[in-house]
C-alpha cells in the first residue's frame, strides 16, 4: 500500500509510473481509496472508472496514467452541517461529530478493497455501493 504525506496528495499521480515499471503494472491494476467532498459523510461508493470531480489527487493520477479506467473506493466526507471552505474543510483536523463516521468508513473501505480483490469489482459493488452509516447509526 502507497500512503503519501497530506503535502503531496494533489501530486499522487507522479508517484505512479516508477511504481508501475518496477512491479511490470498499469492503471488498471490499482485500487485508490480517497475521501469525497461530493458524497455525504457515511458514504462508500465503488466505480470503475470516471472522472476526478474536481478531487486534485485523483486529477493527477488521471494525468499520469493517462485515462480514468482505474477502480475507485470513494469515501463520503461532506458533512451535515454548512461548511464554508472546501480546501479549509478537507485540510483541517476531523470534527469530533466525524471521527465515528470515517472511523467506520475507513474499515468498511478496507473490506470493499478486500472484497474487490477476492470476489471481483461487480460483488464489491452490490455488497457496499448501498452502505450509508448514517442510516445505520439511526437504525442503532
Amino acid at each position: 500500500m502507497l500512503v503519501l504525506p497530506q503535502t503531496y496528495m494533489n501530486c499522487t499521480g507522479s508517484a505512479f509510473p516508477r511504481l508501475f515499471e518496477r512491479f511490470q503494472s498499469d492503471c488498471s491494476s490499482l485500487v485508490i481509496v480517497y475521501d469525497d467532498i461530493a458524497l455525504p459523510i457515511g458514504k462508500i461508493r465503488i466505480r470503475q472508472k470516471g472522472s476526478a470531480g474536481g478531487h486534485n489527487g485523483i486529477k493527477s493520477i488521471v494525468s499520469a496514467c493517462g485515462s480514468d479506467e482505474f477502480l475507485r473506493v470513494r469515501v463520503g466526507i461532506l458533512p451535515e452541517r454548512p461548511i464554508a471552505d472546501v480546501r479549509d474543510f478537507v485540510l483541517s483536523r476531523v470534527a469530533k461529530a466525524d471521527r465515528e463516521y470515517l472511523d467506520r468508513a475507513e474499515n468498511i473501505a478496507a473490506k470493499a478493497v478486500e472484497t474487490v480483490i477476492a470476489e471481483g469489482l461487480e460483488r464489491a459493488m452490490a455488497a457496499f455501493n448501498g452502505i450509508d452509516l448514517r442510516e445505520i447509526t439511526k437504525e442503532d
